[in-house]
């Protein structure tokens, strides 16, 4: 099976060069959400943004709101902004480089080169998948009426509102 690869409009080289670029912005990226987020770890959140955006529930992520204070409003809002960001670069990096190793691998040829560009495209789909479900959903839409388990209304498991009973204030 031939799979046409999702970088294929790149040279070699040019894809190298992006690979190197993307996973330099994700790393400089998570050093940003690293500093913006360090006032948001708190024993209700000791991971910070990252435990908020595995909450679980309403009421845990309430629970994390309250520890933040209303101190923590801008930088988790930021946290959550740069999030999406580093999603986007890592799924490039990711996808890149798996791209790269397909290639390497018997000439580009065989399972594991096809394996290798079915997980490039599949980067793109995930983080897609991610981000409309909500792995850093908003703040705001936290603003629910109950607080039911978040888990069983989105795709993936990934803590987020209802999508059909928001209520806001």
């Amino acid at each position: 099976m031939n799979i046409r690869q999702p970088f294929s409009w790149l040279s070699h080289s040019a894809q190298k060069r992006a690979f190197w670029i993307a996973l330099g912005l994700t790393v400089v990226v998570l050093a940003g959400m690293n500093f913006a987020g360090a006032a948001l770890n708190t024993s209700a959140a000791p991971a910070g943004i990252i435990s908020f955006e595995f909450a679980g529930s309403i009421a845990v992520a309430r629970e994390m709101m309250a520890s933040w204070g209303q101190e923590g409003a801008v930088p988790a809002a930021v946290s959550l902004g740069i999030d999406y960001l580093f999603l986007v670069a890592y799924s490039i990096a990711i996808s890149l480089g798996c791209v790269l190793v397909a290639g390497s691998v018997y000439g580009g040829a065989g399972v594991a080169a096809t394996a290798g560009i079915v997980l490039a495209w599949a980067q793109f789909s995930t983080a897609s998948r991610v981000c409309h479900c909500g792995s850093g959903a908003s703040l705001s839409d936290y603003r629910v009426g109950d607080d039911a388990d978040c888990r069983k209304e989105t795709d993936w498991g990934v803590p987020g509102p209802s999508r059909h009973r928001h209520v806001h204030r």
